[in-house]
């Protein structure tokens, strides 16, 4: 529905993942030797893919001058990366990061070897240096290396230090040639391209990793210990920030108390902190484009046969990956489910606003030059949802949900006081 109803073209890519697309060992930037692996092999493949698009986008309809990067989750951390590598600038025109975790830390050049060391242990290999075990590595079969890839993600001792890399132990390594410092760090200290950016998160974004992460019940003891391997002497801020409720204790589970802090700190408030410097940036005429920020607070209808069996805890959440069916608008008659007319409204508002920010680089852009087919209340609504671009005074985000979206100012300030407070120092490059 993205394409037939909004006239634009949308190319989805491949690229390498897990152990495939993310060892390092630490090579030099301008060769690979055998012995050594330069790492961030998915961003690699993503850069020939969007040179490739370039080149091609006319030949399918499309404007090689308005390249619009589009990702969500792990797609928008691509995204958060490409917006700050020298060697990508130029490829694209606009970003859209849908729930990019912008507080989730990724291993530096000097903490990833010893990652790859245990990935190569674990599939056979002998020796201890890059030179003894890389060889084994490029010649081991993909069924052996699939196997070591998921025993060294399950590894906690290898990952003192580094604790956040247990949610998403195969990424990208900061500190690099290709990559050269975490993206938040980018984003707050200016040295991201100046292209139109929306970005935006889903109301209970850390829910489902934690329930993942913790399938048995979280005490209010262990939720404590957590906070202090993660954030160290910062956790009794963030503690008393997040108290945890009265029901919640007499159950001995703080697991969803522990979800806010991971919705606040890794989503919500680091998506913010982001939002808020390129925002002052902007204000201050380092940058030229703008900045649009947008919260989705909409239950599903069809919760049920979305999430379960694998996801229970989300039948009633708006966990992450929510807005996805609103943004494509799939046929969902295939699980016997169907939108409501309400839900279709919704979606076809947030179909125009995406429309508009790819084809223009303006969220709120005129609808009438983006709508093809639009239902008419759709455009009605989009007309009204007048997304004005983000600002430090106003903090104002686009509250998409049915059958009211409006636009809010500073929803998230009250409770990213904290992270405020803290700071994002504990991002470390």
């Amino acid at each position: 529905m993205l394409v037939q109803s909004h006239g634009i073209v949308v190319v989805s890519i491949n690229y390498r993942l897990g152990a495939l697309g993310w060892l390092f060992t630490g090579a030099p930037p301008s060769e690979e030797p055998t012995d050594n692996l330069v790492g961030n092999y998915g961003l690699l493949d993503q850069q020939l893919a969007m040179r490739w698009v370039q080149a091609n986008a006319a030949r399918f309809g499309g404007d090689p001058s308005r390249i619009t990067l589009f990702g969500q989750s792990a797609g928008a951390q691509s995204i958060s990366c490409h917006l700050t590598m020298p060697s990508s600038k130029g490829l694209f025109a606009g970003a859209i990061l849908e729930s990019a975790p912008l507080g989730l830390t990724w291993r530096t050049a000097e903490q990833s070897p010893k990652f790859t060391g245990l990935v190569a242990k674990l599939g056979g290999c002998i020796g201890t240096t890059p030179g003894e075990y890389v060889p084994c590595l490029r010649a081991m079969p993909v069924d052996t290396l699939l196997k070591a890839q998921t025993a060294a993600g399950n590894n906690i001792p290898i990952e003192a230090g580094t604790t956040l890399s247990l949610f998403e132990p195969f990424a990208p390594t900061v500190a690099t040639a290709l990559l050269t410092q975490q993206p938040l760090n980018a984003f707050l200290a200016g040295r991201v391209h100046d292209v139109p950016i929306s970005l935006g998160s889903v109301e209970q974004e850390g829910l489902v990793f934690v329930y993942e992460a913790f399938p048995t019940p979280v005490t209010p003891v262990e939720m404590d210990s957590l906070l202090r391997l993660v954030w160290g002497a910062d956790a009794p801020a963030i503690r008393d920030a997040y108290p945890v409720p009265a029901a919640q204790q007499a159950a001995h589970d703080a697991r969803n108390v522990t979800s806010l802090v991971a919705t606040d700190g890794l989503f919500h408030c680091a998506i913010r902190a982001a939002g808020l410097a390129l925002a002052d940036q902007y204000a201050k005429g380092s940058r030229t484009h703008p900045t649009y920020v947008y919260n989705f607070d909409h239950l599903i209808s069809f919760g049920a046969s979305f999430w379960l069996p694998t996801n229970p805890v989300c039948v009633e959440a708006v966990c992450h990956g929510e807005e996805l069916p609103f943004v494509f608008q799939p046929d969902v008659s295939i699980i016997n489910v169907s939108f409501t007319s309400e839900e279709v409204v919704l979606s076809d508002l947030m179909q125009t606003h995406w429309a508009a920010f790819a084809s223009t680089g303006h969220a709120a852009a005129s609808v009438a030059s983006v709508v093809r087919k639009l239902a008419p209340q759709a455009v009605t609504q989009a007309a009204a949802l007048d997304w004005p671009l983000f600002e430090p005074a106003n903090e104002s985000y686009a509250l998409f949900r049915a059958p009211d979206s409006h636009i809010v100012p500073h929803p998230f300030r009250a409770k990213c006081a904290v992270w405020d407070s803290i700071g994002w120092d504990w991002i470390v490059d």
